[in-house]
């Protein structure tokens, strides 16, 4: 093929075609590596909303194995944890009382120390950790080392009443125990004492079995002894008690957030106080940028807020937190300047609470604000003020998952303070998500529960209900009431006793939020626009994790647009159901087209690929092309590490939660139907021809993401274009990765590329009709801000786009 006569043809004989390669040419790539816009990046507010009710200070878990009011595995502090506390009832340490063993089993309960799990120490604002605890003067509580220490390599004696085997309670009387103690569970009966073997810690025994995630021993499965008392000391330091799990957990997941957030801090039992200027109760600081001294800020309050011997009034902090959110004064949480007067107000700002909690609400520790049966009455119409206004009014209409019969939930203050505008006051511009249609200001409410479970497996349907969740009766249903209020308020719910899936889970948690509110700035800051077949195809970018979406949507004759039809990003490439191995991935190796896999890559593309971003050598380019691919398998939104082909171990790649489509920030979409031309056979002969042989062919819309990567969309109208099925409307066709991006193509899968973020195929497509030995439908474009050069593709007919037709698609 005479790719120079093409080249000659394209900017001689097609406008179109000139224009764009221009603009692809004299365009200045921005000075920024992020949108400039985004200086202004409306974060989303994030209340975090912690249990400090008296269980918490608990070291057994489920509630339902407490009896005789004995809640401690070992005799307590005074005021551990800086109020005030209950008895010393404390489990006896007799290894052929059932209650010794079943409850320092963690088969039992689920807090008690686990050989299995590598306990490391709580982390840091800045995600370093604090150091380990000392296994021969081990903290009760590690930010309180006044309160005392345990030698956990010797016998200890002290005062407390003890758990008897029958299931009374001694009289106060001294005992002496060797604190480094569990119980492995052999099976049979759990209440036992014969089911279970005793291991005690001791250093005149050389090794103790661990497991596959130990990873603080040396020998998988094996663990030395100052391996494994290590072990214990952290665990009983950083997680003996429901309070010092969760603050681990909840402190590893906030120290992997970037600055993305504003964050603040509630407590259910907080007094009345004045905050930002407001007289309320739960809320211990209001949101702040997650960053500075405010991020520092956040950890003291997680870390050293005292706990006291209180209840669970669950309903009244999510009714409190609804209201701060209702603030309209100018130190509130709409403003730029929380605090502080004189920042402006945004009203596409996006407000959660997490609310996390190891227990149940009750009628008699948590008044209810008087709701009624929200979730089970119609709401207001609500005008949406967005452009475009898809849909341009909500009413919610109860029905299941949502409703139930009761009132006075906490499901049902979830959803008031959901499906109510909390700021009447301001336009109705608040960016939806597949998971929350709410454009009006509202809150979003996740659930977070401690190693407690519901009896509901699934969300009810048809003729099914949600359990009774009111009375002082500790039951499931309240716990169902937590997922309820999370699905109420289209937030999320999980429950995880592991610190390690704690942790993990609400990280996740946070990623969500992040995910949902990109597409907060991407609304206001949407790619531009075009129509073809009465669709408007608009292009969005999610700044918190820098993914992309396509939407279709609908206009008729007189400009009003429809509900959407479908969004690219959230089809074929959903991160859940992508198949990377399907897809259609080209590039250009040496001279000519070929799939985009590693070994068709020259050597020069390898090298770029087989180094980190530093520059470091580790052979794992085959890895970064199944992530660019794709491949979400080595992917983590937390930390972790894995090895490659090559042998090599380096971090885990980052997590994309959503979509694997990247940000489309400065690149148009570009509608391609039937040829458009309009040439005559007169000075443009065979033309015609080539114009019927194409006339129906695939509709499919074009544009340049971040991503490294040139999508080609189905643009198929249900209805319309022969042969469209919901399948294949909006699939995926084809994709490019253009040659010239390669040198930053590693940047893409590195873990901090969210404040990372480099352009790549940034430039907008067009295509246009030109003759070389034949006609051809050939797309040109540019990379804008991505570098220097442009590129071409022959898309006449889709139905040849296969990665084995690679060299034929592939112009220049």
């Amino acid at each position: 093929m005479d790719k120079n006569l093409i080249r000659s043809i394209l900017f001689a004989g097609t406008v179109c075609l000139q224009t764009v390669i221009a603009n692809s040419v004299y365009a200045l790539p921005p000075l920024s590596n992020s949108p400039l816009f985004l200086g202004g990046n409306i974060s989303p507010n994030v209340m975090f909303t912690l249990d400090d009710s008296g269980s918490m200070q608990f070291e057994i878990m489920p509630q339902e194995l407490i009896i005789q009011s004995v809640r401690y595995m070992f005799p307590r502090a005074d005021d551990v944890y800086g109020g005030s506390d209950y008895s010393n009832y404390v489990v006896d340490f007799d290894s052929t009382n059932k209650y010794t063993t079943s409850l320092r089993s963690s088969h039992v309960n689920k807090i008690y120390y686990d050989p299995a799990v590598s306990y490391l120490p709580w982390s840091n604002h800045d995600g370093s950790l604090m150091s380990n605890a000392d296994p021969t003067c081990a903290p009760h509580n590690p930010m309180i080392p006044g309160k005392g220490c345990r030698n956990l390599t010797v016998n200890n004696t002290q005062t407390a009443r003890w758990l008897r085997d029958n299931g009374s309670l001694s009289s106060s009387s001294s005992k002496t125990f060797y604190p480094a103690v569990y119980y492995q569970y052999n099976g049979g009966s759990v209440d036992s004492a014969n089911s279970y073997t005793e291991v005690e810690i001791k250093s005149s025994v050389s090794s103790y079995t661990g497991g596959t995630n130990r990873l603080d021993c040396a020998a998988v499965y094996t663990c030395t002894y100052n391996e494994e008392i290590q072990n214990f000391a952290n665990w009983y330091t950083y997680y003996r008690s429901r309070i010092l799990l969760a603050r681990a957990g909840i402190g590893r997941a906030f120290a992997e957030q970037g600055n993305t957030m504003r964050v603040g801090f509630a407590a259910i039992n907080k007094n009345t106080e004045t905050i930002d200027g407001v007289s309320t109760q739960v809320i211990v600081k209001g949101v702040r940028q997650f960053t500075g001294a405010d991020k520092i800020s956040f950890f003291e309050n997680l870390y050293e807020y005292p706990l006291r011997a209180a209840g669970t009034p669950l309903r009244q902090s999510v009714d409190y937190v609804g209201k701060y959110f209702q603030r309209d004064d100018n130190k509130g949480p709409w403003s730029e300047t929380p605090g502080s007067s004189g920042g402006a107000e945004h009203e596409c700002r996006q407000n959660y609470n997490i609310l996390m909690t190891d227990g149940y609400w009750h009628d008699t520790d948590d008044p209810s604000p008087g709701v009624g049966n929200v979730d089970n009455t119609a709401g207001a119409t609500i005008t949406n003020h967005s452009s475009p206004a898809t849909p341009p009014t909500y009413t919610y209409t109860p029905e299941l998952p949502f409703a139930d019969s009761y009132s006075d939930t906490l499901a049902d203050i979830a959803m008031y303070y959901w499906k109510n505008d909390l700021r009447t006051d301001l336009d109705n511009t608040v960016p939806t998500n597949p998971s929350d249609p709410a454009f009006w200001q509202h809150m979003v409410t996740f659930t977070v529960g401690l190693g407690v479970n519901g009896a509901l497996t699934a969300l009810p349907t048809g003729s099914e209900t949600w359990p009774d969740p009111t009375g002082n009766n500790e039951t499931p249903a309240k716990i169902d009431d937590l997922w309820h209020a999370a699905v109420n308020s289209r937030g999320e719910f999980f429950s995880a006793a592991d610190p390690n899936v704690f942790a993990s889970a609400l990280s996740d948690t946070l990623s969500s939020i992040i995910a949902r509110t990109g597409s907060a700035s991407s609304v206001a800051t949407n790619s531009r626009s075009l129509r073809a077949n009465g669709r408007v195809y608009q292009a969005r970018f999610n700044s918190g994790d820098w993914s992309g979406q396509l939407f279709s949507v609908p206009i008729d004759i007189t400009g009003t647009l429809g509900t959407i039809e479908w969004e690219a990003g959230a089809l074929s490439l959903a991160s859940g159901t992508i198949n990377p191995v399907s897809r259609v991935v080209i590039t250009k190796s040496g001279t000519d087209g070929v799939a985009f896999e590693y070994s068709n890559l020259t050597a020069s593309q390898k090298a770029l690929l087989d180094q980190d971003i530093l520059g470091n050598v580790d052979n794992c380019g085959l890895e970064r092309v199944d992530f660019i691919r794709g491949s979400g398998f080595h992917e983590s939104t937390g930390s972790g590490t894995f090895s490659c082909a090559s042998g090599a171990t380096i971090n885990k790649f980052r997590g994309r939660v959503t979509t694997k489509l990247g940000d489309i920030v400065n690149s148009s979409p570009f509608f391609v139907g039937m040829p458009s031309s309009g040439y005559s056979d007169v000075d443009h002969p065979g033309y015609s021809a080539f114009y019927t042989a194409n006339i129906s062919r695939t509709p499919v819309v074009y544009v340049g993401a971040n991503d490294g990567i040139l999508h080609g969309f189905n643009a198929c109208i249900l209805g319309i274009t022969p042969g469209c099925s919901a399948a294949e409307a909006g699939k995926e066709l084809i994709t490019y990765i253009p040659s010239m991006v390669y040198a930053n193509l590693n940047r893409l899968a590195e873990r901090d590329y969210q404040s990372g973020h480099r352009y790549f195929v940034d430039g907008s497509p067009m295509v246009g009709d030109a003759f070389t030995t034949s006609w051809k439908s050939v797309l040109v474009s540019g990379l804008n801000g991505g570098g220097k050069g442009f590129y071409a593709l022959d898309v006449s007919n889709p139905s040849n786009f296969t990665a084995g037709n690679a060299a034929n698609l592939l112009l220049w």
